[in-house]
């Protein structure tokens, strides 16, 4: 009899194998998926990876049955954060070859794939830029449009998904993602679209200190000004004045946040204010 000799396979090892059979041949019911999720809690931190990479290479097979990426999308959810961040970036970059290469199906599996997780901010910004950009014309398109309060929240749940949370901005739309981020959550002076309020909250919550000034600054533009006007809308703007508080780090920015809270004027003309102009004088850079 030949015998063949080979080093002991780790246990986990072998459970991964078979998962990754089983995944192919059998449903996995949301029962099974919480039982392999007690497995999953187990794997070391390379095993974790390699079970992620797998699942990425059989979800995105354009030969790959419906059952099987079915299993993939319940399993995903439960790994996802013990994944190492370059391994969750190396997904963005496939998406960007199958892209680059005009790879259709795999691309359209790889995108998939991401968005189980809510992954699609780990596609590399080159790719972004133009989704987000689309996602920002499309909500305020149904906030300046008519039935807004209906319209606006699935536009906000879009632009949500495409950036990430965290957020991850591409540096060259920052400052517009900001200004838009700013006049949806302003209102159109009429009424709150209470389903799409909670998410411009949870983005103006996860502003950096860039996008906080861009945000304090945004009076100084003709769009944000010109809503001021409206009561509804300048009370909104000082809600999101103390939302943004925590975020300044400069003092001169903090600075002109109590200005402009103790600022008796019309807010759609105290961009004029002399006290105002002072103040923004001192940050002409932060303006750029």
């Amino acid at each position: 009899m030949k015998e063949v000799i080979t080093l002991p396979i780790p246990n986990g090892a072998i459970q991964i194998k078979r998962l990754l059979a089983n995944i192919k041949k059998e449903p996995i019911t949301a029962e099974n998926a919480d039982e392999i999720g007690v497995f999953l809690t187990e794997l070391t931190n390379e095993q974790s990876n390699n079970l992620a990479s797998a699942f990425f290479g059989i979800y995105t097979r354009e030969d790959t049955d419906t059952q099987t990426r079915q299993n993939i999308k319940l399993l995903l959810p439960l790994l996802w954060k013990a994944i190492d961040e370059d391994v969750k970036d190396e997904f963005g970059i496939k998406y960007a070859y199958f892209s680059a290469n005009h790879m259709l199906e795999p691309r359209k599996l790889a995108r998939q794939f991401l968005e189980i997780v809510n992954g699609l901010s780990y596609i590399p910004d080159d790719l972004r830029v133009l989704e987000i950009q689309l996602a920002m014309h499309n909500l305020l398109n149904a906030h300046r449009g008519n039935n807004n309060f209906y319209n606006e929240p699935p536009f906000a749940k879009e632009l949500i998904r495409v950036i990430g949370m965290p957020p991850k901005v591409p540096k060259a739309i920052n400052k517009n993602y900001v200004l838009t981020v700013v006049e949806v959550f302003l209102t159109n002076g009429n009424g709150v679209a209470w389903d799409a309020e909670t998410i411009y909250f949870e983005l103006i919550n996860s502003f950096d200190n860039y996008q906080a000034t861009v945000a304090l600054l945004s009076f100084t533009t003709d769009n944000i000004s010109s809503k001021l006007q409206l009561t509804l809308s300048k009370q909104k703007f000082v809600t999101l004045l103390n939302t943004i508080r925590q975020k300044l780090t400069n003092p001169s920015t903090v600075e002109l946040l109590d200005i402009i809270l103790d600022f008796k004027g019309s807010y759609a003309e105290m961009r004029k204010d002399t006290k105002i102009q002072r103040s923004l004088k001192n940050l002409e850079i932060l303006l750029k």
